[in-house]
């Protein structure tokens, strides 16, 4: 489960980005990235907006078993960038948005089996990465093609 846990970390998304770049390209580089980063600054917004306190601090007694980047729990900001960086690749290549799709399943029961989340801060994780996935894909095919075209004159 840390295991899991670690592969959802925002910094750890990086490294999936660009093994995917590497292997796969940078259409779906972008897309795994870009839904990701999207999701956990959207994420981020809502903990600092909600403040609500985590498991070991909200429960008495209670001891998590997983280190915590910060003190806010809604939304699960691992869940939420998983989620993301799968919906949105997903529009690019079905195959990597189920492989990453799986992924943010482990990596979304890792934050509650750790103590790290209550469910319903993944469940927000969740939804809020899903919309923020999708959002980020419709902004991409829109933009990508130009992206590409102008990094290609200025640099090609």
């Amino acid at each position: 489960m840390r295991l899991a846990t670690w592969l959802g970390n925002s910094l750890t998304w990086w490294l999936h980005t660009a093994v995917v770049w590497v292997i796969f390209g940078f259409e779906e580089a972008a897309f795994l990235g870009g839904g990701s980063g999207a999701a956990a600054v959207v994420a981020q917004g809502f903990k600092r907006s909600i403040r609500r306190r985590r498991p070991n601090v909200g429960l008495e007694g209670f001891e998590a078993s997983a280190r915590n980047p910060d003190v806010y729990s809604f939304p699960s900001g691992h869940t939420c960038g998983a989620v993301g960086g799968a919906v949105a690749v997903s529009f690019v290549s079905p195959m990597l948005g189920s492989i990453y799709g799986v992924l943010a399943g482990f990596i979304a029961f890792s934050r509650i089996y750790l103590g790290a989340h209550y469910p319903f801060d993944v469940l927000g994780g969740a939804l809020i990465g899903a919309v923020s996935g999708w959002a980020t894909a419709e902004l991409l095919m829109r933009i990508l093609p130009e992206l590409v075209a102008l990094w290609s004159a200025s640099f090609g």
